[in-house]
């Protein structure tokens, strides 16, 4: 289960897994929404061109995607994307931030535990 505040949350992914629209159907199955404004997606694509070419711009993109979350005042954020992961990401103080990953790979776990318990 996803445990976030209940406030928007700020969803970082492709632009082709935000247009799937699973994450806003989730947030909105909790009576939450997705906050993410016009400017986050560019900053998100910039952010992953950095991780996929491995450029020495990667801690300033870092940089940029903190301070674009802390101009919004979001409390919550979901990271969508597993290339994100091999970004030093570092978040505002008191941020909520969920690695959907591993909420996948321990929802796996506890499903197989519980297949092999049986």
């Amino acid at each position: 289960a996803l445990h976030i505040q209940y406030s928007p949350a700020l969803v970082l992914g492709t632009s082709t897994t935000l247009q799937a629209g699973l994450y806003q159907q989730a947030l909105a199955r909790r009576g939450l929404q997705m906050c993410n404004t016009e400017e986050t997606q560019p900053v998100v694509n910039r952010l992953l061109q950095s991780i996929k070419t491995q450029t020495a711009d990667l801690p300033s993109r870092c940089d940029e995607l903190r301070a674009h979350v802390e101009q919004i005042e979001v409390k919550n954020v979901i990271i969508a994307c597993t290339d994100l992961n091999a970004a030093p990401l570092v978040f505002p103080a008191g941020t909520t931030v969920i690695d959907a990953t591993q909420v996948l790979a321990v929802a796996t776990v506890h499903r197989w535990l519980a297949w092999v318990g049986r």
